[in-house]
């Protein structure tokens, strides 16, 4: 919702504005869209709104990073095929233990007698089996006609899907990162400009009073030159005062 009005508020009086969605691909070329000064990206401006907006959203990184990474690796089709080399084992087990052929076996030969213990045992656990990979298959179809993701002229894996969605997660906490990164560069231009201004004042005073000393001219001047800050009350902002006392240590 919150990437849909972004796009809505940049493409407003076009014909790419006012849209009800966007094509998944988009999430992954977000950091390619920059600032007139080249310094932020569109995933970077996302991420700073969020912190400030809603900052619960972006507490569920953590557990969503380490979920999506599984899941951008999985591959269904091996898992299908998997599933049916062990679904074909078992009725070839059952086959066996159900058939007439157990006669030619010698009374002492524990062969039959394990794989039927065996079977009796595993039934149950491939009834189960079944269902869930019947659930995964329904969920997969469900998520994937949420998001729109694929038509029966174009289909699309399950597993493109959530690389999208890994690629996205892995871009937007880089940004947090550059987002940090740029914040500890404005405090170093404020602090060397502070002290070019302070050996200036002196350069002036001593060039007015000699060594008689006397008021040093000037006063404190604004530092928005310094480029854009961090939104003190953010949880970025707190997080770039816990790093830098780390740093000064």
């Amino acid at each position: 919702t919150i990437m849909l009005a972004f796009g809505n508020h940049m493409n407003s009086g076009t014909r790419k504005g006012a849209t009800y969605g966007f094509d998944l691909k988009i999430l992954t070329g977000l950091t390619a869209v920059k600032s007139f000064d080249n310094t932020r990206s569109l995933l970077m401006y996302v991420y700073e709104f969020c912190d400030r907006k809603y900052p619960n959203a972006l507490k569920v990184l953590p557990e969503l990073m380490d979920t999506l990474k599984s899941a951008s690796s999985m591959e269904v089709e091996t898992l299908k095929t998997a599933y049916q080399r062990i679904q074909d084992n078992m009725k070839e087990i059952k086959a066996l233990v159900t058939s007439d052929e157990i006669e030619n076996y010698d009374m002492d030969d524990r062969f039959i007698m394990v794989l039927t213990k065996f079977h009796k045992a595993s039934e149950g656990k491939m009834k189960r089996m079944t269902m869930t990979v019947s659930n995964v298959m329904v969920s997969i179809k469900r998520v994937m006609k949420k998001y729109s993701y694929g038509t029966d002229e174009e289909p699309k894996t399950i597993e493109s899907f959530f690389q999208i969605w890994w690629k996205f997660m892995q871009d937007l906490s880089a940004s947090k990162e550059k987002l940090i990164q740029l914040e500890k560069e404005r405090q170093k231009r404020i602090a060397k400009r502070k002290k070019q201004r302070e050996k200036e004042k002196k350069k002036a005073a001593h060039a007015k009073y000699g060594n008689k000393g006397g008021p040093l001219p000037g006063g404190p001047k604004n530092e928005e030159e310094a480029g854009p800050e961090l939104h003190k009350g953010s949880s970025l902002y707190r997080e770039f005062q816990k790093r830098k006392k780390f740093d000064d240590k």
